[in-house]
């Protein structure tokens, strides 16, 4: 296996000394984006969904019960 070569640190207080005129953007982003799907739960729901798999299992067993879930409106 070859070994990574450490990265030196840059330092970055100076930004006006780096030439970002000839840079161009990801060509694959958007792509990227499409495809990507990122939900993030609450801290306190973490105990109950400890991972993906958790999270997708109890979403699948929503689904396959065919009942359209309403979201309940808190009285002011």
């Amino acid at each position: 296996m070859k070994k990574l070569k450490k990265i030196e640190k840059v330092d970055t207080s100076d930004i006006s000394e780096f030439d970002f005129s000839k840079s161009w953007r990801n060509p694959y982003a958007k792509r990227l984006r499409e495809r990507t799907n990122i939900v993030i739960i609450e801290p306190t729901l973490t105990k109950y969904f400890p991972n993906s798999q958790a999270v997708n299992n109890a979403l699948r067993s929503v689904v396959a019960s065919g009942k359209p879930r309403r979201r309940r409106v808190a009285a002011a």
